[in-house]
């Protein structure tokens, strides 16, 4: 990472959405990426986010409702079959600019 960049952690909860923190997003998404940690199905890599989507009553004074989803770009793990016995996906990994 460098110098002036900072990192957050979310969750991929379903193809292109990650779940993550409001407060790590108050400055839209320009420039934005998400940083996809390597696992046995997915390479590292850093991916677009498209859309944010903070609570609608996130209160960044209290951090009541500290909660928002990412649209990434595209989906992390590309086109697959759905998973059987004994595959994993990657489950967790961070944002920064």
């Amino acid at each position: 990472m460098s110098e002036g960049q900072t990192s957050r952690t979310g969750t991929i909860c379903s193809g292109q959405w990650v779940v993550t923190a409001a407060h790590c997003f108050g400055n839209g998404t320009a420039g934005l990426e998400f940083n996809l940690c390597a696992s046995a199905l997915v390479p590292e890599r850093s991916i677009a986010v498209e859309a944010v989507y903070a609570h609608p009553e996130f209160d960044a004074a209290n951090l009541t409702n500290d909660i928002a989803v990412l649209k990434l770009s595209a989906d992390p793990a590309g086109p697959r079959e759905p998973a059987g016995a004994g595959q994993r996906r990657a489950s967790r990994c961070g944002a920064g600019r």
